[in-house]
């Protein structure tokens, strides 16, 4: 099976809940998302926290985790598009920091594919279904 977009279920929620992920804002509790990008075959997750991530504006990153494998990989982001809903769009993801735990050194080639084909998949809005390109950046990651 592929990524693919779902909104959280009550256990979704509680799973999420359990790894207790504070805004580097505020040290609150990220608030529960409502959408997710998920592969249930591989275990793996990708989701938006916070932030804003706009490219070309001055703005914070979109502070955005994928847990694979019981880990947490951290990712800030910059994205932009262009399009409509009606016409299809187009994406540009520019990644600026990816966190791998150093337990998953081995397989970074293996997170870096995970992270790609999640966004790729996350579409636009949470719809890939209109998506007519996607451009996807990057970056060499920190082992953490």
């Amino acid at each position: 099976m592929a990524f693919v977009n779902e909104i959280l279920t009550e256990q979704d929620k509680a799973w999420f809940a359990s790894f207790n992920f504070q805004s580097v804002f505020t040290c609150d509790p990220v608030p529960i998302p409502r959408k997710w990008t998920i592969d249930h075959d591989r275990d793996a997750v990708l989701i938006d926290m916070e932030g804003q991530g706009t490219e070309g504006r001055d703005v914070p990153p979109t502070f955005m985790v994928l847990i694979w494998a019981g880990q947490v990989i951290r990712i800030q982001a910059y994205n932009r598009g262009e399009g409509s809903f009606e016409r299809g769009t187009e994406e540009w993801w520019r990644l600026t920091y990816i966190g791998i735990p150093k337990v998953l050194e081995a397989q970074a080639t293996t997170v870096l594919q995970l992270i790609h084909e999640a966004l790729d998949a996350q579409g636009t809005n949470y719809r890939r279904d209109i998506v007519k390109a996607m451009h996807i950046q990057l970056p060499t990651p920190d082992f953490i």
